[in-house]
């Protein structure tokens, strides 16, 4: 990839490619037996050839590259490597940007994002005059008082830049000079999340209309204004990526390298935050939730700890972008993004300890036929349990989604069948369900029998006469 990275400073970046990143993280997940890398090999050396050409140096970085595992971005800038790492920094609230009876702008997808949760703490902690503007959902017919944490709301198409500019003004000429400003994005959703295999032109098209171009309006809109800040709502995918979550993240990477762009302009008064978050859901939420979520909820945060961590953030003596996480980055992104392809981690999975079957909330029930043997099997390899019961829930025995890619692909490969990545993600994943899918797409005995037939007359006839009936076919 050219120009994906401002490392030397100064440096030119095509923010389209920033895109490429998240994607590349999901596609070595959801095809494990791929290792997709990225690589920045751009060294601004324009003389002598082509911009954007490649010659035999940046050629032998990238066989050194695809040759040396690793889960790292890389770039290379005049002969130097550059590989990206993240460091930990210890926040305090004792310098926070936010005010008291300060006048905050909460702009975007308030509902589907962090916009509540924001408008909330605010609200309760600094006694803040908080203003929703974007696609704001009505809640004054749905609970009495709901919105009465926002001073003002208006609602617009966060798409139209007059219509934005116009509601800013009416902001100011109401309660004065704006604060600071929140950009609330959607979580994931079924409008911006699939599996690559199934990725439709729609799924892109909602990403870039709820994030990416109602951050340019935003940026235009604000660019004559010194505030306090501008905290973007990103989301940790672009670190982590995640299982059907390539243009989710893609679209994240893009929030975070468009923030970096506004901190480096040099007209540019106001710092800038691009956040990575983490799911945000109520302690009740966590307790309830199940399926793939149930394994990834112990990294969720409650609203209250987004508020704190907000106000911590917004203390950093500059703006930046900021990675929010329950638990240990670097060992998150170890687990989650493998340095090496499925056919190296495969012997891994195979060389596991074996462990006694946990005591969960079903009785094991032994396999009772042929392919509900093999799947189980599969399961006690990859999860590195003694034994797997036809009812027990693949999340409960301890799997996860890079656990779910692998197991699929195997039975995949053991059935010769098209099985979906959702059907290892309904909530309640067991050898039965599964055994149940893989049998039903395989053919029945009269099928069998019919092909059987066919490649006995196949094997029969001469290359002639084949390829007269190819022909005649034809």
């Amino acid at each position: 990839v050219n120009n994906l990275n401002d490392i030397i400073g100064a440096e030119y970046v095509k923010l389209n490619n920033s895109t490429i990143s998240g994607i590349a993280t999901v596609i070595s997940q959801e095809y494990p037996q791929l290792n997709c890398r990225v690589v920045d090999v751009d060294r601004f050396e324009k003389t002598q050839r082509a911009e954007g050409s490649l010659d035999n140096k940046d050629l032998d970085y990238l066989i050194s590259e695809i040759l040396t595992p690793n889960n790292s971005s890389i770039a290379y800038r005049y002969d130097r490597r550059w590989q990206k790492t993240y460091e930990n920094i210890t926040l305090t609230s004792d310098k926070s940007r936010l005010r008291s009876q300060g006048v905050y702008l909460i702009f975007g997808s308030i509902d589907s994002g962090l916009g509540r949760v924001w408008a909330e703490y605010l609200q309760d902690k600094f006694n803040a005059q908080v203003v929703f503007v974007g696609d704001v959902e009505d809640r004054r017919q749905k609970e009495e008082g709901a919105d009465e944490i926002c001073s003002i709301k208006i609602q617009v198409d966060i798409n139209n830049q007059e219509a934005v500019s116009n509601a800013i003004a009416e902001v100011e000429s109401s309660l004065g000079e704006i604060d600071g400003v929140f950009y609330s994005t959607p979580m994931t959703n079924q409008n911006s999340a699939s599996v690559i295999s199934e990725l439709k032109s729609s799924h892109w098209e909602y990403n870039y209309q709820t994030k990416i171009n109602p951050l340019h309006i935003l940026a235009e809109c604000l660019a004559d204004k010194q505030l306090d800040f501008v905290l973007v709502q990103s989301s940790l995918s672009s670190i982590l990526g995640g299982l059907g979550l390539a243009a989710y993240a893609g679209a994240n990477c893009y929030l975070d390298a468009f923030v970096e762009g506004q901190n480096n302009l040099l007209q540019n008064n106001t710092p800038w935050f691009s956040v990575n978050w983490d799911a945000c859901q109520t302690e009740t939420e966590q307790q309830n939730i199940s399926g793939i979520g149930a394994s990834l909820s112990e990294y969720s945060l409650t609203p209250q700890e987004v508020g704190e961590a907000t106000e911590k953030i917004l203390a950093l003596s500059a703006g930046s972008q900021v990675i929010v996480s329950k638990g240990d980055l670097q060992t998150r992104i170890d687990r989650w993004l493998p340095s090496t392809p499925e056919d190296e981690a495969v012997t891994k999975v195979n060389n596991i300890e074996q462990h006694s079957r946990p005591n969960l909330t079903t009785e094991y029930v032994a396999p009772s036929n042929e392919t509900e043997i093999a799947i189980a099997e599969i399961w006690q390899q990859v999860l590195g349990i003694d034994r797997v019961g036809v009812n027990d829930s693949f999340f409960e025995l301890g799997g996860h989604s890079l656990l779910a890619i692998q197991t699929i692909s195997r039975i995949r490969e053991t059935f010769n069948v098209e099985l979906a990545m959702n059907t290892i993600l309904a909530e309640t994943p067991t050898v039965r369900n599964l055994a149940a899918n893989v049998i039903e797409q395989q053919p029945d005995a009269a099928e069998l029998a019919t092909i059987e037939e066919l490649l006995a007359e196949v094997q029969n006839m001469s290359p002639e006469e084949i390829a007269k009936q190819l022909e005649e076919r034809n």
